[in-house]
Formats: C-alpha cells, sequence, structure tokens
C-alpha cells in the first residue's frame, strides 16, 4: 500500500505520516519519504538524518564540472539518502541555494521511481497545497489522504486537491481525514499524548488514544 499525505500548512500531515509510518513498520518493509522543504517527519519519527536528496543536489552542484555522467553519478547517491532503521526514510530537505525547489523534486521523483516497488507500504508526507499533485511526484500512490482541521480555509484546499487528481487522471483513492476530531471520510481524535510530545519535542508513537482511528483509516483504505 503505498499513501501520499496532502492538505493545507498546519493541519497535522506529518503527525498522521508519523502515525502510519509506525503502524506499517510492524507489518512490513516499510519507507517513509518527507517530500515537505519543512522536513519535520525525521523529528517527529525521532530519526537524526544524516543526508537529505537537497544536500545531494548541492554536491552535484559544487561538482558539476567534474562529474561526466551526472545520471550514473546520481545513481550512486541513492542509498545514501535512505535513512534505515525499524522502517526507512527518505527526506527531501531544505535547499542551500537560491532558486525554485523544481529539481529537488524532479531528483525526489526518479528516487521515488527506483525504490518504493522494493517495499510493502510507502507513506509520503507532501508539501502543503496543490503543487505536488502538478508535477505528478506522487502519481504511483494507491491512495491519498486530504487532512482537514476545523477551518474552512483547509477544507477549501481538500476541495481543490480532490479536483486537481480528476483532471490530472490520477489514478488513487482520495479520502479526506479530520483531524483532531474535525469532520472527514475518517476522523484522528485529539490526542494529549501526541500533543505533549510535539510540545516537548518528543518522538511520536502509536499511542492507544489514536491506535483505533489508524487502523480504521488502514482498513478503509483496502475497501
Amino acid at each position: 500500500m503505498k499513501i501520499a499525505v496532502t492538505g493545507k500548512g498546519g493541519v497535522g500531515k506529518t503527525v498522521i505520516s508519523a502515525l502510519l509510518t509506525k503502524y506499517f513498520s510492524k507489518l512490513g518493509d516499510t519507507l517513509a519519504v518527507d517530500a515537505d522543504p519543512d522536513s519535520n517527519l525525521a523529528d517527529v519519527l525521532g530519526v537524526e538524518v544524516e543526508k537529505t536528496v537537497s544536500d545531494v543536489v548541492d554536491e552535484l552542484y559544487m561538482k558539476k564540472y567534474e562529474i561526466e555522467d551526472k545520471d550514473r553519478w546520481f545513481e550512486a547517491k541513492i542509498n545514501e539518502v535512505i535513512h534505515e532503521d525499524e522502517f526507512d526514510l527518505i527526506v527531501m530537505g531544505k535547499k542551500e541555494r537560491e532558486g525554485c525547489y523544481c529539481y529537488i523534486n524532479s531528483l525526489l521523483k526518479k528516487i521515488m521511481q527506483k525504490v518504493v516497488d522494493y517495499y510493502d507500504y510507502v507513506v509520503v508526507d507532501c508539501e502543503a497545497g496543490i503543487e505536488i499533485l502538478s508535477r505528478k511526484t506522487i502519481d504511483f500512490v494507491d491512495a491519498i489522504l486530504v487532512v482537514v482541521n476545523k477551518s474552512k480555509l483547509s477544507r477549501d484546499t481538500a476541495e481543490r486537491i480532490k479536483k486537481l487528481v480528476k483532471e490530472l487522471g490520477i489514478q488513487a483513492k482520495v479520502v479526506v481525514v479530520g483531524n483532531k476530531g474535525a469532520k472527514g471520510d475518517f476522523v484522528i481524535p485529539f490526542s494529549e499524548k501526541i500533543e505533549e510530545c510535539l510540545e516537548l519535542g518528543k518522538p511520536l508513537e502509536l499511542f492507544d488514544d489514536v491506535r483505533k482511528s489508524i487502523e480504521d483509516l488502514v482498513e478503509g483504505l483496502k475497501s
């Protein structure tokens, strides 16, 4: 099962991505992908990442006159950006140079195309908004979760995402997930334990007060 977690910024995408990663990691080989330039997934999972996709781009920029075959050089770097733990993790990272994220996103897409089929489960924590859909970075997923909170702005973003998925012909099941009790196809309740972890900077776990909701969500995606 391959899942992309999308939505407006600040709705809890990263938290839900982390909970799904923890859940799947007990079931089989799992890859988590932090495709958000803000790069918080590693922190909430309690993982220290040594190299990101952005780091590889910076290295390529510094050596661009020395490298004759950039594709082959990049192939050799793929394993360096995959952090191995109870689950594997790839982090897009923050860019250090001026310009857009287009090339970094392009490399991230290439990496995922080469490795996702080796995993039983893949969870992609997407950047906020709809651009990642337009670039078709996640067109390989089985399901797209659109996370909303109780704000109208998050619901408006959800509607735009659902419309764009249809327009682009992306063949994935689209599900609205209400975070902290907000309305949706599936609802993740408010969790004091999660809030405490976020406040103190502690790694998240699949706490009992949200476990059943995550299980129900995953079962719903299978149907």
